[in-house]
């Protein structure tokens, strides 16, 4: 399992390099999805010595396990009063 999420880390580093952002901008869990179908591809073929030039597509179709950076909700958040059935003293001491 080391090994494997190593090579998927790996693939990942080299994915952002190429397209020239930082490996912690990217998504393990897609990415780990997209390169595990892709290996189970690559396991089929008949020449092995091939993979190493297969795997330069892979990086570039990476792109899209990215993670999209959000933008600020334009009001802070704020917390909503439970309603419960029983009487509340705000007055009371917090729970130990």
């Amino acid at each position: 399992m080391l090994l494997a999420y190593n090579l998927i880390r790996r693939e990942a580093t080299r994915a952002a390099e190429k397209h020239k952002k930082a490996p912690s901008e990217m998504s393990f869990k897609f990415a780990f999805q997209f390169i595990a179908t892709e290996m189970i591809v690559l396991g089929n073929t008949v020449s092995p010595g091939t993979i190493p030039k297969r795997l330069e597509p892979l990086r570039g179709n990476l792109e899209a396990v990215f993670i999209k950076k959000r933008p600020r909700p334009s009001r802070p958040g704020a917390v909503k009063m439970s309603k419960t059935r029983y009487p509340v003293n705000a007055y009371a001491a917090p729970l130990k």
